[in-house]
Parts: structure tokens; sequence; C-alpha cells
């Protein structure tokens, strides 16, 4: 290695010691911030998280055990009509072959049966506005937005834990969204849900 790139590397370093100095002496001084004990650090939790602890953050499913190939399991998400919009992900997790699919806007004769959110802070009193229904009578889908293949041979055998950035969608206000569970197989297990954050938009 050349002196000019010791120097360089000396360079980085040092100024990667400054940034962790900068930080240490920052969140000392901010009052509710948590710091690494060893490095004094500041500890962040991302966005999604943070609406776990405020209160805000929801989930909802439903499973059908036993299905025959083209029976289905069906979910309901309606948003109410105000600028609290839900930061949602899709989950599903089946035992066989099945489709999974979003749809928005679909029409129905019966909207099906309630179910309650779960706050994912059980410590919170704060319902969420966004009402959760199962098995309704579907007349036409609506439009499609998603549609994965689970279960089988090559895939996944469910939908969850990805990056929440590349998963994420905000659910238009005063619309119905339904998630649609379609079995390829016989005696296949399937479990579709929601998960998501109500935020107000600035």
């Amino acid at each position: 290695m050349s002196e000019e790139e010791k120097r360089n590397w000396a360079g980085i370093g040092m100024l990667g010691l400054i940034i962790l100095i900068i930080i240490g002496s920052v969140s000392a001084d901010i009052p509710g911030a948590f710091t690494d004990k060893l490095t004094n650090a500041l500890v962040t939790i991302d966005y999604s998280h943070h609406e776990i602890h405020e209160g805000s953050h929801y989930k909802q499913g439903y499973q059908i055990t036993g299905l025959l190939t083209g029976e289905t399991v069906a979910l309901v998400f309606t948003t109410p009509n105000t600028a609290k919009w839900a930061h949602w992900t899709l989950t599903a997790q089946t035992t066989g072959k099945v489709t999974v699919q979003l749809f928005r806007a679909p029409t129905l004769s019966a909207q099906g049966t309630a179910l309650t959110p779960l706050n994912r802070n059980e410590n919170v009193n704060n319902p969420a506005t966004t009402i959760v229904r199962h098995t309704p009578t579907i007349t036409d889908n609506g439009v499609k937005l998603v549609e994965r293949w689970i279960g089988g041979t090559g895939f996944k055998f469910d939908i969850g834990g990805e990056l929440r950035g590349s998963s994420e969608i905000i659910l238009k206000q005063n619309t119905q969204y339904l998630v649609l569970c379609t079995a390829q197989a016989d005696d296949v297990d399937c479990a579709i849900g929601g998960d998501w954050y109500e935020h107000t938009n600035k």
C-alpha cells in the first residue's frame, strides 16, 4: 500500500470515529434517546416497529383447513373515508399448492362475518379504523393488484417476512380490498391475513 493510500485509509477511520463520537454526544442530549452501553451509539427501530409501540399497528387473519381443489378462503379489508391510511402488508401460509390474490373494489352481495383486528400493543386501547370480515359472498373479484403462487414445487409455503418497503401497500381510503386464497390441490390448509399500521396522512 502506498503512503497516499495509507493516509486515505487513516482519514476514513478518523472520520468514522468522529461520526460515532458526534452520534453519541447528540443522543446523550436528546430526552428519551436510547444508546448502546458499550459504544454510546444511538439505538433505533424502524418506523413500523415504532407504530407497534405507539399502539397503532394491527393484524388479523382467517384460516380454513382441508380445502379441496378450487375452494377458497376470503378476507375483506374495508378502509374508512378519512386520511388515516392503512400501511398494509399481505400474509399467507399454506400446507399445499394455492394461489393468493389481492383485489381492489370487489362487488359483494354479502359482507361476511366481522373479525376484530388485534392491536399489537396489548397495553393500548386504540381500535383499528380498518374493518375486517371473512367469507363474504363475492359477485365480482374487482381489480387484481397482486397474485402469488405458494406451496407448490420450488415455491415458498408462506408470504410475509420480506423487507416491508418492498411489500407494503398504502390502501386507498373508503375502499374495499379482497384477499383470496384458492386451493390448487386437495386437502390443503390455508391461512391469509393482513398486517398494518394506521397513520394520518400529513
